[in-house]
Protein backbone atom coordinates (compact mmCIF):
# COMPACT_ATOMS: atom_id res chain seq x y z
CA UNK A 1 0.00 0.00 0.00
CA UNK A 2 3.01 2.34 1.17
CA UNK A 3 4.56 1.51 -2.41
CA UNK A 4 0.94 2.36 -4.34
CA UNK A 5 0.66 5.48 -2.95
CA UNK A 6 4.26 6.79 -3.16
CA UNK A 7 3.45 6.01 -6.61
CA UNK A 8 0.38 7.78 -7.30
CA UNK A 9 1.84 11.12 -5.32
CA UNK A 10 4.76 11.15 -7.75
CA UNK A 11 2.15 10.64 -10.66
CA UNK A 12 -0.54 13.23 -9.00
CA UNK A 13 2.54 15.57 -8.59
CA UNK A 14 3.53 15.57 -12.22
CA UNK A 15 0.20 15.99 -13.50
CA UNK A 16 -0.04 19.03 -11.27
CA UNK A 17 3.21 20.32 -12.61
CA UNK A 18 2.37 20.11 -15.92
CA UNK A 19 -0.94 22.35 -15.26
CA UNK A 20 0.83 24.51 -13.28
CA UNK A 21 3.25 25.32 -16.14
CA UNK A 22 0.95 25.31 -19.38
CA UNK A 23 -2.36 26.84 -17.76
CA UNK A 24 -5.07 27.32 -19.73
CA UNK A 25 -5.94 31.13 -19.88
CA UNK A 26 -9.23 32.53 -19.48
CA UNK A 27 -10.70 29.17 -18.79
CA UNK A 28 -14.43 29.23 -18.17
CA UNK A 29 -14.11 25.73 -17.03
CA UNK A 30 -16.31 24.07 -14.16
CA UNK A 31 -16.59 20.56 -12.86
CA UNK A 32 -19.89 20.03 -11.31
CA UNK A 33 -20.48 16.28 -9.44
CA UNK A 34 -24.10 14.91 -9.11
CA UNK A 35 -26.47 12.59 -10.45
CA UNK A 36 -27.32 14.20 -14.31
CA UNK A 37 -30.72 12.99 -14.28
CA UNK A 38 -31.18 15.68 -11.36
CA UNK A 39 -28.28 18.69 -12.32
CA UNK A 40 -29.98 18.82 -15.71
CA UNK A 41 -33.39 20.11 -13.94
CA UNK A 42 -31.40 22.68 -11.91
CA UNK A 43 -28.85 23.77 -14.64
CA UNK A 44 -29.70 27.46 -16.15
CA UNK A 45 -26.88 27.35 -18.44
CA UNK A 46 -27.76 26.28 -22.07
CA UNK A 47 -25.01 24.53 -24.15
CA UNK A 48 -24.27 24.03 -27.61
CA UNK A 49 -22.09 20.31 -27.82
CA UNK A 50 -22.23 17.67 -25.08
CA UNK A 51 -20.03 14.17 -25.90
CA UNK A 52 -20.48 11.91 -23.29
CA UNK A 53 -20.72 8.18 -22.63
CA UNK A 54 -23.13 6.88 -20.41
CA UNK A 55 -22.99 3.47 -18.88
CA UNK A 56 -23.10 0.50 -21.20
CA UNK A 57 -26.27 -1.30 -20.47
CA UNK A 58 -24.08 -4.41 -19.63
CA UNK A 59 -24.95 -4.69 -15.48
CA UNK A 60 -21.38 -3.19 -15.18
CA UNK A 61 -21.04 -1.43 -11.74
CA UNK A 62 -19.05 1.42 -12.27
CA UNK A 63 -18.65 2.44 -8.45
CA UNK A 64 -17.90 -0.95 -6.93
CA UNK A 65 -14.98 -1.23 -10.14
CA UNK A 66 -13.53 2.02 -9.03
CA UNK A 67 -14.23 1.61 -5.20
CA UNK A 68 -10.27 1.84 -4.09
CA UNK A 69 -10.03 5.41 -5.95
CA UNK A 70 -13.36 6.24 -4.88
CA UNK A 71 -11.78 5.25 -1.04
CA UNK A 72 -8.44 6.48 -1.66
CA UNK A 73 -9.62 9.89 -2.95
CA UNK A 74 -12.10 10.70 0.08
CA UNK A 75 -14.47 10.33 -2.64
CA UNK A 76 -16.68 7.99 -0.32
CA UNK A 77 -16.21 7.79 3.53
CA UNK A 78 -17.82 4.46 4.44
CA UNK A 79 -20.06 1.99 2.49
CA UNK A 80 -22.88 3.36 2.82
CA UNK A 81 -21.97 6.30 1.46
CA UNK A 82 -20.65 4.16 -1.31
CA UNK A 83 -24.43 2.82 -2.11
CA UNK A 84 -25.30 6.87 -2.06
CA UNK A 85 -23.08 7.34 -4.82
CA UNK A 86 -24.43 3.83 -6.84
CA UNK A 87 -27.93 5.13 -6.10
CA UNK A 88 -27.17 8.06 -8.04
CA UNK A 89 -26.05 6.47 -10.97
CA UNK A 90 -27.99 5.49 -14.38
CA UNK A 91 -29.50 2.19 -13.88
CA UNK A 92 -27.60 -0.11 -16.07
CA UNK A 93 -27.04 -3.15 -13.41
CA UNK A 94 -28.88 -5.56 -11.24
CA UNK A 95 -26.04 -5.24 -7.79
CA UNK A 96 -28.73 -2.61 -6.26
CA UNK A 97 -31.95 -2.28 -5.27
CA UNK A 98 -33.11 0.25 -7.71
CA UNK A 99 -36.66 1.65 -7.75
CA UNK A 100 -39.60 -0.07 -10.27
CA UNK A 101 -39.21 1.76 -13.32
CA UNK A 102 -42.42 2.78 -14.80
CA UNK A 103 -42.84 3.89 -18.36
CA UNK A 104 -42.24 0.96 -21.31
CA UNK A 105 -42.79 3.07 -24.18
CA UNK A 106 -39.60 3.16 -25.70
CA UNK A 107 -40.14 1.97 -30.13
CA UNK A 108 -40.54 -0.54 -31.54
CA UNK A 109 -36.99 -1.68 -31.29
CA UNK A 110 -36.99 -2.12 -27.44
CA UNK A 111 -40.21 -3.48 -27.64
CA UNK A 112 -38.84 -6.59 -30.06
CA UNK A 113 -36.34 -7.20 -28.31
CA UNK A 114 -37.88 -7.03 -24.60
CA UNK A 115 -40.36 -9.80 -26.28
CA UNK A 116 -37.41 -12.37 -26.80
CA UNK A 117 -35.69 -11.60 -23.48
CA UNK A 118 -38.94 -12.49 -22.46
CA UNK A 119 -39.17 -15.92 -24.24
CA UNK A 120 -35.78 -16.95 -22.85
CA UNK A 121 -36.19 -15.74 -19.60
CA UNK A 122 -35.08 -19.35 -18.20
CA UNK A 123 -31.90 -18.66 -19.52
CA UNK A 124 -30.76 -15.15 -18.06
CA UNK A 125 -28.44 -15.45 -15.34
CA UNK A 126 -30.78 -12.85 -13.23
CA UNK A 127 -34.26 -12.43 -13.64
CA UNK A 128 -34.09 -8.97 -12.68
CA UNK A 129 -32.53 -8.16 -15.42
CA UNK A 130 -35.85 -7.26 -17.40
CA UNK A 131 -36.39 -4.94 -15.32
CA UNK A 132 -33.21 -3.01 -15.19
CA UNK A 133 -33.06 -2.82 -19.24
CA UNK A 134 -36.73 -1.13 -18.66
CA UNK A 135 -34.69 0.82 -15.69
CA UNK A 136 -31.88 2.06 -17.66
CA UNK A 137 -33.70 3.22 -21.07
CA UNK A 138 -36.26 5.51 -18.97
CA UNK A 139 -33.11 6.80 -17.44
CA UNK A 140 -32.00 7.56 -20.30
CA UNK A 141 -34.84 8.99 -22.33
CA UNK A 142 -35.33 11.05 -18.42
CA UNK A 143 -31.71 12.66 -19.82
CA UNK A 144 -32.10 13.10 -23.49
CA UNK A 145 -35.46 15.04 -23.15
CA UNK A 146 -33.88 17.04 -19.98
CA UNK A 147 -31.01 17.69 -22.68
CA UNK A 148 -33.49 18.89 -25.35
CA UNK A 149 -34.74 21.68 -23.15
CA UNK A 150 -31.10 22.50 -22.12
CA UNK A 151 -30.26 22.95 -25.33
CA UNK A 152 -29.52 26.04 -28.01
CA UNK A 153 -30.74 26.06 -31.16
CA UNK A 154 -27.89 24.61 -33.34
CA UNK A 155 -27.05 22.39 -30.64
CA UNK A 156 -25.79 18.43 -30.66
CA UNK A 157 -25.02 15.25 -28.67
CA UNK A 158 -22.64 12.69 -29.47
CA UNK A 159 -23.42 9.40 -27.41
CA UNK A 160 -20.49 6.84 -27.25
CA UNK A 161 -22.71 3.51 -26.06
CA UNK A 162 -22.37 -0.38 -26.64
CA UNK A 163 -25.29 -2.90 -27.96
CA UNK A 164 -25.45 -5.27 -25.32
CA UNK A 165 -26.90 -9.34 -25.26
CA UNK A 166 -29.13 -11.49 -22.85
CA UNK A 167 -30.12 -15.18 -23.24
CA UNK A 168 -28.54 -14.57 -26.76
CA UNK A 169 -31.00 -11.82 -27.27
CA UNK A 170 -29.26 -8.83 -28.73
CA UNK A 171 -30.42 -5.18 -27.30
CA UNK A 172 -29.32 -2.83 -29.72
CA UNK A 173 -29.07 0.28 -27.66
CA UNK A 174 -27.71 2.86 -29.75
CA UNK A 175 -30.51 2.14 -31.99
CA UNK A 176 -33.29 2.03 -29.18
CA UNK A 177 -31.64 5.33 -28.15
CA UNK A 178 -31.79 7.00 -31.32
CA UNK A 179 -35.41 6.44 -31.47
CA UNK A 180 -36.10 7.76 -28.02
CA UNK A 181 -33.68 10.59 -29.19
CA UNK A 182 -36.14 11.61 -31.87
CA UNK A 183 -39.16 10.71 -29.76
CA UNK A 184 -37.79 13.65 -27.33
CA UNK A 185 -37.53 16.18 -30.34
CA UNK A 186 -33.69 15.33 -31.26
CA UNK A 187 -32.76 15.01 -34.93
CA UNK A 188 -30.96 11.80 -35.55
CA UNK A 189 -27.43 13.11 -37.76
CA UNK A 190 -25.56 9.58 -37.34
CA UNK A 191 -24.80 6.28 -35.84
CA UNK A 192 -21.44 5.20 -36.30
CA UNK A 193 -19.82 1.81 -35.26
CA UNK A 194 -16.34 2.36 -33.37
CA UNK A 195 -15.46 -1.01 -33.31
CA UNK A 196 -16.93 -4.46 -32.55
CA UNK A 197 -16.87 -6.06 -29.48
CA UNK A 198 -17.30 -9.86 -27.82
CA UNK A 199 -20.35 -10.24 -25.74
CA UNK A 200 -19.37 -11.56 -21.88
CA UNK A 201 -19.72 -15.04 -21.09
CA UNK A 202 -21.75 -14.29 -18.29
CA UNK A 203 -24.71 -13.10 -21.23
CA UNK A 204 -24.52 -16.62 -22.58
CA UNK A 205 -23.24 -19.19 -19.84
CA UNK A 206 -26.82 -20.29 -19.06
CA UNK A 207 -28.07 -20.39 -22.67
CA UNK A 208 -28.97 -23.88 -23.85
CA UNK A 209 -25.83 -25.72 -26.10
CA UNK A 210 -27.49 -25.69 -29.42
CA UNK A 211 -27.61 -21.59 -28.81
CA UNK A 212 -24.92 -20.84 -26.82
CA UNK A 213 -22.50 -18.62 -28.48
CA UNK A 214 -21.57 -14.93 -27.94
CA UNK A 215 -23.45 -12.63 -29.67
CA UNK A 216 -21.56 -10.04 -32.16
CA UNK A 217 -21.69 -6.42 -30.11
CA UNK A 218 -20.41 -2.86 -31.73
CA UNK A 219 -19.81 0.14 -29.80
CA UNK A 220 -21.12 2.97 -31.53
CA UNK A 221 -21.07 7.23 -31.71
CA UNK A 222 -25.08 8.50 -32.01
CA UNK A 223 -25.07 11.96 -33.04
CA UNK A 224 -28.22 13.87 -32.55
CA UNK A 225 -29.09 17.32 -33.46
CA UNK A 226 -31.70 19.71 -32.10
CA UNK A 227 -32.69 20.82 -35.71
CA UNK A 228 -32.33 18.56 -38.95
CA UNK A 229 -29.61 19.59 -40.99
CA UNK A 230 -29.98 19.68 -44.40
CA UNK A 231 -30.74 16.60 -46.05
CA UNK A 232 -30.73 14.48 -42.72
CA UNK A 233 -32.92 12.05 -42.97
CA UNK A 234 -35.95 11.14 -40.49
CA UNK A 235 -38.15 8.41 -40.05
CA UNK A 236 -38.33 5.42 -38.07
CA UNK A 237 -35.22 4.04 -36.66
CA UNK A 238 -37.09 0.55 -37.09
CA UNK A 239 -36.90 0.62 -40.84
CA UNK A 240 -33.31 2.07 -41.02
CA UNK A 241 -32.22 -1.17 -42.46
CA UNK A 242 -28.65 0.48 -43.05
CA UNK A 243 -28.50 0.70 -39.30
CA UNK A 244 -28.56 -2.63 -38.47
Amino acid sequence: MADFLARFRVRAEAIHEDISNHPLPHSLSSVTGGDTRVLLQEMKEKFDLCVTSPPYLNSFDYSDVYRPELFLGSFVKSNKHLMDVRLNCVRSHVQASWESPKRDDFGALYKDCMVRIGERSNELWDQRIPTMVQAYFEDMEKVLREMKRKAKPNAAIWLVVSTSAYAGVEVPVDLILAEIGQRVGWYLREIGVLRYLRSSSQHVKHVEDVTRKSVPLRESVVILDAKPKPAQRTGSIADREDLR
